[in-house]
């Protein structure tokens, strides 16, 4: 890439507010949005304009969706509480407290819509690692799509998972998966025996990682 994070991180910025909008997003939101979806849409010849360009859109949508979300439960709120967002000239200290009470319950709503937020960002990440697993993989010399897709449901995947640490150890395991199989073998279906076969190697090569807490 011709840009680094903070420079595609400016240009959003830029483009989201360019006409005095409110930035809901916090700024560890769009860095997280912005790792995740490098890897997707990202590659070493593309400009800085050309990234922001084909992102914007995606988060531009989580920036008005904590806008509503927050919006929305202030209205839910209002709607289903109305008593007690009206003024009281006769307020008594029973009344300050039960304020008081709906205004907690109040910020448990937006905490609840924030943290909802998060793990929308959190999955959108999830996805990203892996993409970029199949494509290191892919890199490394893996050719079977199938043992790929096997491998990425059958393994546990958090913001956390280092793909270069753990790219080797899959790769291992998918070279001894193919020097194990019989190209002699019997096909148990015509013209389907082989992918019997390995399907059947996949399932092996899933335990095996398993027990050596490869796969979570």
């Amino acid at each position: 890439m011709k840009f680094t994070n903070e420079d595609a991180y400016k240009k959003l910025v830029a483009k989201l507010t360019a006409n005095g909008e409110k930035l809901n997003l916090s700024q560890r939101s769009i860095n997280e949005q912005i790792e995740a979806l490098l890897p997707l849409v990202a590659n070493d010849e593309m400009e800085l304009e050309d990234f922001v360009d084909k992102v914007l859109p995606l988060v531009k949508t989580a920036n008005s969706n904590v806008r509503n979300d927050v919006s929305q439960g202030i209205k839910d709120y209002i709607n289903e509480h109305p008593k007690d967002t009206q003024p009281n000239p006769t307020q008594t200290p029973q009344t300050t407290t039960t304020t008081s009470n709906s205004q907690d319950d109040l910020i448990k709503r937006l905490e609840a819509l924030e943290n909802l937020n998060k793990q929308q960002e959190k999955e959108l990440k999830v996805r990203g690692i892996k993409s970029q697993l199949t494509n290191k993989l892919k890199e490394l010399g893996v050719k079977s799509d199938k043992w790929l897709e096997s491998l990425i449901a059958n393994i546990n995947i958090d913001e956390d998972f280092n793909v270069e640490e753990k790219a080797q150890g899959y790769l291992e395991l998918y070279n001894t998966m193919q020097s194990e199989i019989d190209v002699n073998v019997t096909p148990v279906q015509a013209g389907n025996g082989k992918h019997d076969y390995i399907s059947d190697s996949i399932k092996d090569a899933a335990s095996i990682a398993k027990s050596q807490s490869m796969i979570g």
